[in-house]
């Protein structure tokens, strides 16, 4: 992530999620597999979601959400050139959401308030007007009030969804209530975004800047590290991933002054550590990091984390979150040096000793 005033340090985490934005929100996060994400306005752009692994919930400006345990996928989506948001895993429990969603309407014949009732009947109302034109089906989307709503018009118009339809639908499905019946759906539209991202990357791979293909990086990472087998089938082709890849590792670095000073104090206690090693695999830049045994530390600054709660506790943010989760998946352990804690000690023999009790015990 692109260091700011005060940051702990820079790491090509892609989608860069400014505390004071609020356009992604953490929810509680269990077994569901969801993609989230989306820093959207009318012209679409995307930004990264996160695994938020047993957080709180944290909330943005928008409404609830509640998501079953089947795969789902909401955010934003880039205009001009489709693409697909990464990231977090929601469950039943809930009630994050993504930002800058279009406003809602009424919904369209046959379908159900705050999606609930029945998919199929909202299926049956939404394909009895035939066939739309292109600004017609957006027009649609817009005043569709439900996810039944929505992914009635996906199912009845999916062969004329072009990329601002598919924006469309994943930024507005980020505030309704998903339930398990919509999992097929979902699925779908999933396949059908990514063949639109496959086939605008194919095109003109031009249109992609390099923040849009990092964050399509993280996204074929997400997949083909924790999905497995079950990601493959959403894996775009092995010239298009190294397009990606080569975008996230080409993400400037700047290195932050809070960095330096962990540094220099992890250099008085244990030695080997590389700052700001370029992981392989991943692409992601470790701020501080021994290559031999696959620990990291990770100076987390205030863009790290989330405005603080009532409690006054700053949780971390999508893009932190997704890159500790990614980094784990490839084999490392990451040690996390948050600023809040960093600025509390006041001589450098506190700093060291915080520094070799949370090193020593990874390194046996």
């Amino acid at each position: 992530m692109q260091a700011y005033s005060g940051d702990g340090g820079a790491s090509r985490d892609g989608g860069r999620d400014r505390v004071s934005r609020g356009a992604t929100s953490v929810g509680k996060v269990s077994n569901g597999r969801t993609m989230t994400g989306g820093n959207t306005s009318g012209a679409a752009t995307t930004t990264l979601g996160a695994e938020v692994a047993s957080s709180d919930g944290t909330m943005s400006h928008n409404g609830p959400m509640s998501a079953s345990n089947g795969r789902i996928m909401t955010g934003g989506m880039t205009s001009g050139a489709a693409t697909m948001t990464v990231g977090a895993e929601a469950s039943a429990s809930a009630a994050g959401t993504i930002g800058a969603m279009t406003g809602t309407g009424p919904t369209i014949p046959g379908a159900t308030d705050a999606a609930r009732g029945s998919l199929s009947a909202a299926m049956a109302g939404g394909s009895a007007a035939g066939q739309l034109n292109a600004k017609q089906l957006s027009s649609h989307i817009s005043n569709a009030g439900s996810a039944d709503a929505l992914l009635a018009l996906f199912s009845a118009h999916s062969a004329n969804l072009n990329h601002i339809h598919a924006a469309n639908l994943w930024n507005k499905l980020g505030k309704q209530r998903i339930e398990r019946w919509h999992e097929e759906r979902l699925e779908q539209l999933v396949q059908r975004t990514l063949d639109l991202v496959a086939d605008s990357l194919a095109r003109d791979p031009s249109r992609w800047g390099v923040v849009r293909r990092s964050q399509l990086h993280q996204w074929q990472l997400w997949l083909s590290l924790e999905r497995g087998a079950d990601g493959q089938q959403h894996l775009l082709s092995e010239s298009q991933r190294k397009l990606c890849c080569d975008a996230m590792q080409g993400t400037e670095v700047t290195i932050s002054r809070l960095q330096r000073s962990v540094a220099a104090a992890l250099a008085a206690v244990q030695h080997g550590f590389e700052e700001e090693h370029l992981e392989p695999r991943t692409g992601y830049s470790l701020d501080l990091a021994l290559p031999s045994s696959r620990v990291a530390v990770e100076v987390d600054g205030p863009s790290h984390f989330l405005l603080p709660d009532g409690r006054g506790v700053r949780k971390p943010n999508g893009p932190t979150l997704l890159k500790r989760r990614l980094l784990a998946a490839a084999g490392w352990r990451v040690i996390s040096v948050p600023f809040y804690e960093w600025d509390g000690f006041a001589t450098a023999n506190g700093q060291q000793t915080y520094l070799e009790r949370a090193v020593a015990p990874l390194l046996g």
